[in-house]
């Protein structure tokens, strides 16, 4: 984040000295074209880290869910089975 600060500066510094006509108009272009490129590359590199790291998280609750599961398998199955004894069973003869 703070890089993409830095190109964000360098087009206003850049956009100053075009104001008091210090470079030319043509600079200015390329000063903004190569910054603007640099920050798409970053925001890109941003974008993709955020969802590795969003990635990562969901894996740990899905770890959690499982290891909390895994510990309560007891009540897991006696929930089970009292739920099989409340279906009653029917037989034709």
């Amino acid at each position: 984040m703070n890089e993409i600060t830095k190109q964000n500066e360098k087009i206003a510094k850049a956009r100053r000295l075009l104001l008091e006509e210090d470079i030319e108009h043509a600079d200015y272009k390329e000063i903004k074209a190569n910054c603007d490129a640099v920050i798409a590359r970053l925001e890109v590199k941003l974008q993709e880290a955020s969802e590795t790291r969003m990635i990562r998280l969901d894996i740990n609750k899905l770890m959690d869910k499982i290891i909390t599961t895994f510990c309560n398998l007891d009540k897991v199955f006696q929930k089970a089975q009292r739920k099989k004894k409340a279906h009653p069973v029917f037989t034709f003869s």
